[in-house]
């Protein structure tokens, strides 16, 4: 019964040991980021957020970043390459513009991917970094808008001429 006891809290310690070492972190070598990951939401076309690159390495590292093809006429990645110092911290302006008629839920990756500045052979590592995109069709939902206003006008004036019509056939009515 003890070897029981102590072969669970064995694989209980083991398991935790597993995740202590084993969880993926948010920098690899030579680069992190913050935030891990950017969210935009439903209130424009048009999104700005800060994204900082970090320098996690030993060596002065250069950087470059960019999007996935199929989102990148969406993206302006300012700047888009750096050179950083160890432990440096550089501001990159990210700034998302969503065609007007993309609607719902996207997923995009910003790489952020380090070489080391000095070396030829360009080895590096790298960081994917989702963009959460939330977008309702905004020239979608204009258009509608002003179908309802021009149908409620529409609707109104033939209302108006009726009335008057109406009026206008009572009056000659009692007149006769």
């Amino acid at each position: 019964m003890k070897f029981r006891g102590y072969l669970i809290i064995l694989t209980i310690s083991a398991i935790t040991l597993s995740f202590l070492f084993f969880v993926a972190p948010v920098s690899a070598s030579g680069v992190g980021v913050s935030p891990s990951h950017l969210e935009f939401g439903n209130n424009s076309s048009s999104f700005n957020s800060i994204l900082y690159v970090i320098n996690t390495g030993e060596r002065d590292s250069l950087y470059r970043l960019y999007v996935d093809t199929e989102y990148e006429d969406w993206f302006n990645i300012s700047p888009d390459e750096l050179l950083l110092a160890p432990d440096q911290v550089a501001e990159v302006q990210v700034t998302v513009s969503t065609p007007w008629f993309t609607s719902g839920e996207h997923t995009a990756y910003i790489r952020v991917i380090s070489f080391e500045a000095t070396s030829d052979l360009q080895v590096g590592a790298g960081i994917k970094v989702p963009v959460y995109i939330s977008t309702g069709g905004y020239l979608l939902a204009l258009i509608i808008g002003i179908s309802v206003i021009a149908l409620v006008v529409l609707i109104l004036s033939t209302y108006l001429v009726w009335r008057r019509r109406s009026r206008m056939r009572r009056k000659r009515l009692e007149a006769q």
